[in-house]
């Protein structure tokens, strides 16, 4: 399982989502949440009780809204397994741009859950809310899109003898 964070001034959208080996992403799981950190740390710390043991899951906090402050209070390491997307203004570009492709080329596919047709509704109009500023709107699109980002495997660097 993968997790994707949104944490914003109106409430939180966690999405959890797993890849197969056609690199489709299966959201599994849909958590829309009130304002406020406590309750983002409350579900991470039932669904993942040791921070720095993720399992080889990968959990990316959006680090728009408050998402700097989710990640300045969990006080994780990335080599644990998490991720802030920290990118702003223009370059979260790239957000939309990877969820465009992913969608055009039906690699996202919804479980049914509660809050499946509220991202079905947040897909269907998401662009409209795309502004020059690079904000996307809406959390439950953003945790998509950090979900639809490429992933990208780091090659380990070679010891250069000597």
């Amino acid at each position: 399982m993968n997790v994707g964070i949104a944490a914003g001034e109106t409430g939180t959208a966690i999405l959890s989502f797993a890849r197969d080996e056609r690199n489709h992403i299966h959201v599994s799981q849909i958590d829309r949440l009130p304002a406020g950190l406590d309750p983002v740390v409350s579900w991470l710390a039932a669904a993942f009780p040791d921070f720095a043991a993720l399992g080889g899951a990968l959990v990316t906090v959006d680090g728009a809204g408050l998402g700097q402050a989710l990640w300045a209070r969990l006080k994780v390491r990335r080599a644990d397994g998490w991720k802030l997307y920290a990118k702003y203004g223009r370059d979260r570009q790239e957000l939309v741009n990877g969820l465009l492709v992913a969608l055009s080329e039906g690699r996202v596919h919804v479980a049914p859950s509660p809050h499946g047709e509220a991202l079905r509704k947040a897909l269907l109009t998401y662009h409209k809310v795309i502004g020059e500023d690079g904000l996307i709107g809406g959390e439950l699109v953003v945790a998509l899109t950090l979900a639809a980002l490429p992933v990208y495997v780091r090659k380990p660097r070679k010891a250069v003898g000597f």
